[in-house]
């Protein structure tokens, strides 16, 4: 078993980078997630720290108003059109033990934008977390998926390695989650 000498989260054999911190694993600077230039090269800054204050319970920032207003922040002008909630898949922790899977779960909600995939990091309750991350466009490879129950399971292949989401084809308070589940050709084709 792998691990992130950046952050400890467990690393799946094949990935080069870390989808927690974004860390490259092989010492090399990594092109698909660098998090550092990407507020000069492409006028948006997915460093803004995450939303707070803001009253709601479970699942608060899932909801459209939220995502479009940390968009915004961030300098992304795109609208609800290219979002995806997504977990990452680590079927690895499961097998193990379901109380160590449910603990280290990662959310993401998954803005597919003209530059690249803007990973924006959600917790546990549903709250954006601030641990964020940019796949460039350059640098994929491949996006594909293929159905699951009631949900699509997207895979991004790029040189920051092979990362997999399932997505589900319903969130509760965000309704436009099953719509763009079912328009994801569309999302994915642009890659």
């Amino acid at each position: 078993m792998n691990f992130c000498p950046n952050c400890g989260e467990t690393l799946e054999n094949n990935q080069n980078f870390c989808t927690n911190c974004g860390y490259s694993i092989n010492g090399e600077k990594n092109n698909s997630v660098d998090n550092n230039s990407v507020n000069n090269q492409n006028n948006f800054n997915i460093n803004e720290p995450a939303p707070v204050g803001i009253k709601g319970g479970l699942n608060r920032d899932l909801k459209e108003p939220q995502i479009l207003s940390y968009k915004q922040k961030m300098g992304l002008k795109t609208g609800i059109e290219n979002v995806l909630i997504g977990q990452v898949a680590n079927m690895g922790k499961m097998v193990v033990s379901a109380a160590w899977a449910s603990l280290s779960v990662k959310f993401f909600v998954l803005s597919f934008e003209e530059q690249g995939i803007v990973l924006m990091g959600v917790n546990m309750q549903g709250k954006f977390n601030g641990k964020n991350a940019f796949i460039t466009k350059d640098s994929i490879s491949e996006t594909k998926h293929r159905a699951g129950f009631l949900k699509q399971v997207v895979t991004i292949i790029s040189n920051g390695g092979k990362n997999k989401f399932y997505c589900p084809s319903m969130v509760l308070g965000s309704s436009f989650q099953s719509h763009n589940v079912k328009n994801i050709d569309e999302i994915l084709n642009k890659y």
